[in-house]
């Protein structure tokens, strides 16, 4: 239960939080929207058409300019409080710095939300309705995306729920300490979150694509190679008899 203090400082982080979100969003966006209408625009494509597909480009921006936009929300929000000497009036009342990270913890974990409960509402929302037609589905992942410092882990789909779990189980910090580490527990939880979400959800024609939006951090790796990519589906013979299944490592689930 969120107390007093805790809604004040989470009122002062969200506003610039979402003012940041926008903005960056708007920015980022801007470049594939232009190009790609203009593309739609000359094939004679309709206009409510187009608004539907540019749309599909908003949660690959937000998975950017989430944690970006959050961090800009905490930096305003506690610089404000700082200004006006608002933490030391706290901390003469007892409040110490550690107990005013918690609501901002809380934040981070919803604004880093868990993979698990986002392949699991996929799941609700897309791949679990009856009959439906074929779907290809871009689900953006986050847990893995700096500074790795709570990575969420691995739990049973039937305590997912509606994700509130998360904010109550332990994280691995190792992060904190060592970036390197904390990365490779990061990208260990997707991997595991996704291979796990095969095994349980997966149907005999699901194919999972997984593929990396950036080559590793130099923070994180001395490798500058190219993107990973991963390839995952429920029957082995999908990739029999083809030239990329001959050169590509065994990667079936």
């Amino acid at each position: 239960m969120l107390t007093i203090f805790d809604r004040y400082l989470v009122r002062e982080i969200l506003l610039p939080f979402f003012l940041a979100l926008v903005v960056l969003t708007f920015i980022l966006l801007m470049p594939p929207v232009l190009e790609n209408a203009q593309q739609l625009i000359e094939k004679g494509v309709d206009p409510a058409t187009i608004v539907r597909i540019l749309l599909t480009l908003v949660p690959q921006a937000l998975s950017v300019t989430i944690p970006m936009a959050l961090l800009y929300g905490v930096l305003m929000g506690l610089g404000r409080l700082s200004t006006d000497r608002e933490f030391v009036a706290l901390q003469a009342c007892g409040v110490s710095i550690f107990r005013a990270l918690r609501p901002i913890a809380v934040l981070a974990l919803v604004a880093f939300a868990a993979d698990q409960y986002v392949l699991l509402a996929l799941q609700r929302l897309e791949l679990g309705k009856p009959h439906r037609h074929p779907l290809f589905a871009e689900v953006d992942l986050v847990s893995s995306h700096a500074p790795w410092t709570r990575v969420p882990r691995l739990i049973n789909w039937g305590r997912v729920g509606d994700g509130s779990i998360f904010k109550r189980l332990p994280v691995d910090e190792v992060g904190l300490n060592d970036s390197r580490q904390g990365y490779a527990q990061s990208i260990r939880y997707t991997l595991r979150a996704l291979f796990s979400f095969v095994e349980h959800y997966g149907g005999k024609n699901l194919v999972l694509v997984v593929l990396g939006d950036h080559q590793p951090s130099r923070v994180a790796s001395d490798s500058r190679n190219g993107v990973p990519i991963c390839e995952a589906c429920r029957c082995s013979a999908m990739w029999a008899g083809s030239s990329a299944g001959k050169s590509r490592p065994n990667t079936t689930q």
